[in-house]
């Protein structure tokens, strides 16, 4: 019996992509999918990840400021 180690995985965004797991150990590869299934395509992953760079300015320019007003002088 052949093990397999491609496998189409139904994303939690509705997108079907076919993955090669054959890097996974045998007995590891239907975990993996599993856990892959709950998250998004690669492809919308990246969509989400590059359209929130106004949201991660707004925090690092909110902890910038922060940090200054709480500097401690070293002792």
């Amino acid at each position: 019996m052949a093990v397999r180690t491609t496998w189409k995985i139904v994303h939690s965004c509705g997108h079907e992509v076919a993955h090669n797991l054959s890097d996974r150990a045998a007995d590891r590869r239907a975990g993996f999918a599993r856990w892959l299934e709950g998250r998004d395509c690669t492809d919308c992953w990246k969509a989400a990840r590059d359209s929130d760079t106004e949201s991660k300015e707004d925090v690092l320019t909110e902890l910038n400021h922060a940090y200054s007003q709480v500097r401690v002088p070293f002792c």
